[in-house]
């Protein structure tokens, strides 16, 4: 499946949860099985991600969409949005 990668904003609420402020389309990749594994290893590939964010970043899926987060504090940076099935 083809998905379109997206850099997000977010801000922090006084509840504690993160909302999307507003996010851009920076690129694409194709996952036949995306596990979080795989998505961070090719993030980091690819250049999304740099090497220091080993156990730094962890993804969160509702199960279609995918978002890199900051593990620390659990910060959106990027999401996998699907493009086509």
């Amino acid at each position: 499946m083809k998905y379109e990668i997206r850099s997000i904003e977010a801000w922090r609420e006084p509840d504690g949860g993160w909302y999307w402020n507003n996010s851009y389309v920076i690129g694409s990749l194709v996952f036949e099985e995306p596990t979080t594994r795989r998505i961070l290893r090719v993030f980091r590939e690819e250049g999304y991600l740099s090497e220091e964010s080993k156990g730094r970043a962890t993804v969160w899926t509702n199960g279609e969409m995918f978002e890199i987060q900051d593990r620390r504090t659990g910060e959106p940076v990027f999401a996998l949005l699907p493009v086509d099935k």
